[in-house]
C-alpha cells in the first residue's frame, strides 16, 4: 500500500486510478480517445465458431479493436483444426454475438508433436461483436 497515492484530503491510500468497468467497455472507450492509431490489448481471446453454411467450425480467436482519427475497426487471428478458405464468413462468439469477417490469409502450422492447425488472419466487417 505504500506505493499508492496519498492525499491529505483523502483518508487511507488510493492504490489504483484506473476506471472500474467491464473490460470490453473500457477498451472501446480507450480506443476512441486520442489522435493516432492505437492498438489496445486483445479485446477478445477465446473460443468462437466460423459459420460456413450450415457447418460451425470451432476456432480459437484473438481479436483486437483499433481506433484511429478517421476510422474504427477490428481484426485478429483464428486457429482452426479444419480447413477454411479465403472469403467472407460469419464469426460467432460464445455470448451469441455474430459478425462478418473476411479471411485475408490462411496457413497451416505443423509443429513436431502437436496437431496441425490453420492460422487464419481476419478483418472484421461492420460492428465489433465484443
Amino acid at each position: 500500500a505504500e506505493d499508492g497515492i496519498r492525499d491529505k484530503l483523502v483518508t487511507g491510500v488510493q492504490t489504483c486510478a484506473l476506471p472500474i468497468c467491464p473490460s470490453h467497455a473500457c477498451e472501446h472507450e480507450v480506443g476512441r480517445v486520442g489522435t493516432g492509431v492505437r492498438r489496445v490489448p486483445p479485446s477478445y481471446w477465446g473460443p468462437a465458431e466460423i459459420l460456413d453454411g450450415e457447418q460451425a467450425i470451432p476456432v480459437r480467436a484473438a481479436l483486437t479493436f483499433h481506433a484511429g482519427p478517421q476510422r474504427v475497426w477490428w481484426d485478429g487471428t483464428l486457429a482452426a483444426s479444419e480447413s477454411i478458405t479465403l472469403g467472407e464468413y460469419t464469426l460467432r462468439l460464445p455470448n451469441g454475438n455474430e459478425a462478418r469477417v473476411t479471411v485475408r490469409d490462411a496457413r497451416w502450422d505443423v509443429r513436431r508433436g502437436a496437431p496441425p492447425s490453420q492460422q487464419i488472419s481476419v478483418l472484421g466487417v461492420g460492428d465489433c461483436p465484443f
